[in-house]
């Protein structure tokens, strides 16, 4: 079965329905021939998925402002908890591996808004 281009829309395929974390962000370089240049096309946010294992990834957004940045993080002892808007994941084949793997992209990043508490 070919893989190669199929695109993923549920975030959930990823989370097992729970939360994702971010631990990192920072400019996303364009690149020209397979390196990297100096111009910014986006932003790349470190994430981590806690109900799946703790697995690791990277989500490429074209906001070229963060939705916070490296100093909240830090102010949020290293993890803030984000939604998606516009999620995507693209199959291909890692180049070094030979294996299928994904390009995580979303249209923006938010910072998950608790909902109220119920005591009071």
């Amino acid at each position: 079965m070919q893989t190669r281009g199929v695109k993923v829309t549920k975030v959930e395929d990823f989370t097992n329905g729970g939360p994702i974390l971010c631990t990192g962000v920072k400019p996303d370089k364009a690149y020209v021939d397979g390196k990297p240049t100096d111009q910014i096309c986006g932003t790349r946010y470190d994430v981590v998925f806690p109900a799946s294992g703790y697995v690791r990834a990277i989500i490429k957004t074209p906001e070229l402002k963060p939705a916070f940045t490296e100093d909240d993080l830090f102010y949020r002892n290293g993890a803030i908890e984000i939604d998606l808007i516009g999620f995507y994941a693209t199959v291909y084949t890692d180049s070094r591996t030979g294996q299928p793997a994904f390009s995580l992209k979303a249209q923006k990043v938010v910072e998950k808004i608790a909902p109220p508490s119920s005591e009071q």
